[in-house]
């Protein structure tokens, strides 16, 4: 999928690029967080979980790692990584916001 196929109720699926580093390490932090932080030292610690998914992602896409993002209005929600062989595909991650979830965006994705 080299250009992003536009689905209904302007859902966007592309390719996930360097420029979306910040966006995928932060849904990330998000589905493993169990609240928004609250004090100094939470947001800290956020901050710095932040710096560290976003060395794995640049690391991950440089290195070729099938991503794809989907976006709604413009606004990133989640994405899937997967690889290709001779049988098939094989879905390794998915994350969704858990502010849309259950809206059926991972079964968009996986489709």
């Amino acid at each position: 999928m080299n250009t992003p196929a536009k689905l209904k109720n302007g859902i966007f699926i592309r390719n996930a690029t360097l420029s979306d580093i910040e966006c995928i390490a932060q849904i990330e932090i998000e589905n493993h967080a169990k609240s928004d932080p609250d004090t100094p030292l939470e947001r800290m610690l956020n901050d710095l979980f932040l710096n560290e998914y976003k060395k794995r992602w640049r690391k991950k896409l440089l290195e070729g790692m099938k991503t794809l993002l989907i976006s709604v209005k413009r606004q990133s929600i989640g994405f899937i990584t997967y690889t290709f062989d001779d049988i098939g595909a094989e879905i390794h991650n998915i994350y969704i916001s858990p502010i849309v979830r259950r809206r059926r965006f991972g079964k968009t994705l996986c489709m």
